[in-house]
């Protein structure tokens, strides 16, 4: 199962990101976050999109200990240019 959830109710699709205990952004949730707001992006029918947390938090920001393990420059990149489609 994903950590990030998409719900459809009309026109306006609902993100959830679902990573407990704090949903911390870890580079397989950053992607999984990457593909579903892709998604929706593709749909016609979407013209808003929310995002949330689940268990009463939004995001508790980047999971470190992931980030510190970069061991390439492609891995870097693809890194970077999934939060730069991410602050579009």
């Amino acid at each position: 199962m994903s950590d990030v959830q998409i719900e459809k109710d009309e026109h306006v699709a609902i993100l959830m990101m679902d990573r407990p205990p704090v949903n911390t952004l870890s580079k397989q949730m950053i992607r999984n976050l990457h593909d579903a707001l892709s998604d929706v992006e593709e749909d016609a029918e979407v013209k808003v999109i929310v995002l949330r947390g689940s268990n009463n938090h939004f995001v508790g920001g980047a999971e470190l200990n992931e980030f510190t393990e970069i061991h390439s420059k492609e891995e870097a990149s693809e890194c970077s240019s999934i939060g730069h489609h991410l602050n579009k």
